[in-house]
């Protein structure tokens, strides 16, 4: 029985860590639909001081023009990496949005043990937003992310009045609903030590990375967002119900709120082409070319 406990409080703050080269993003030049870009990686400092591996894909005929355009930072799931962007990377491109994608703390090839679905996440990718945002050639900045890096920006976009728009695929509501569906679903934990399994992980996850569990809730963050946003989510998701992601869009305070709740797929798979071309207008109605305050 406690391992089974043991598999509950590892799924918060260390699940499995993909692995990748930096080959496997590909070339850092390459042409596409007859233009031509690049991938720039970057190390840089992270909240905890551990290093974030980073890339930045940019158009390279704007650069020589010194022209901008907006960016989209993409922030990854929890068993995930920055290797993520790479399914919907030539459509964002396409459409003269470039893109920057790093890892979080504890994930891929940056620095960092555990993992806090969104905690000090969200610290980070303040670093990172300060760090975008101080590139040249930059226009405005959108955030797009998946499961916890869905959290993480619904929990983030509020304090940073830079953020012009967000995309949130599959997030959760609240991690301690989340945990209590997973002892249910995943874990197979018998109903009577439920709340059991709940403290102890919650005591390990104190222990371990000085987090309480309970006070990571998006929900209670995007009542007041009033920027665009768009939620997304599928039906048959096995790991986070799209109830959480339905109560999301209900609290969500922002008049420019859409969702669409995708009949196919599970949670992590790639979205089929008319979704992503629906993500995409949703970025360049309001990205559009804002110029940086």
């Amino acid at each position: 029985m406690n391992i089974k406990i043991d598999e509950l409080w590892k799924s918060v703050i260390r699940p499995h860590r993909e692995e990748y080269s930096i080959k496997d993003l590909g070339p850092n030049d390459f042409i596409l639909y007859g233009k031509k870009f690049t991938r720039k990686d970057y190390r840089i400092i992270g909240n905890q001081g551990n290093i974030l591996q980073c890339s930045f894909y940019e158009n390279e005929e704007c650069i020589e023009n010194n022209e901008s355009l907006p960016v989209i930072i993409y922030c990854h799931g929890n068993s995930s990496s920055q290797k993520e962007i790479k399914h919907y990377l030539d459509k964002i491109l396409k459409v003269n949005i470039n893109v920057f994608a790093f890892d979080f703390s504890g994930c891929g090839k940056s620095e960092g043990e555990y993992i806090s679905l969104g905690y000090y996440e969200k610290l980070d990718l303040r670093i990172v937003v300060d760090f975008v945002y101080k590139l040249p050639n930059v226009s405005a900045i959108g955030l797009w992310g998946h499961s916890m890096g869905a959290a993480t920006i619904l929990m983030y976009a509020l304090s940073d009045p830079r953020i012009q728009c967000v995309c949130s695929d599959s997030a959760f509501s609240d991690l301690s609903t989340l945990l209590k569906e997973i002892a249910h679903n995943q874990v197979n934990l018998p109903e009577f030590i439920h709340s059991k399994a709940y403290e102890y992980t919650k005591k390990s996850v104190i222990s371990k990375i000085n987090v309480n569990i309970d006070n990571i809730k998006p929900i209670n963050n995007i009542i007041k967002l009033g920027i665009p946003i768009y939620f997304i989510h599928s039906l048959n998701d096995k790991l986070i119900n799209s109830n959480h992601t339905k109560n999301l869009y209900k609290s969500c305070g922002s008049f420019f709120k859409y969702i669409t709740i995708c009949d196919e797929g599970g949670h992590n798979s790639i979205r089929p082409d008319n979704i992503i071309n629906e993500i995409l207008n949703f970025f360049k109605k309001y990205l559009g070319n804002r110029i940086k305050i």
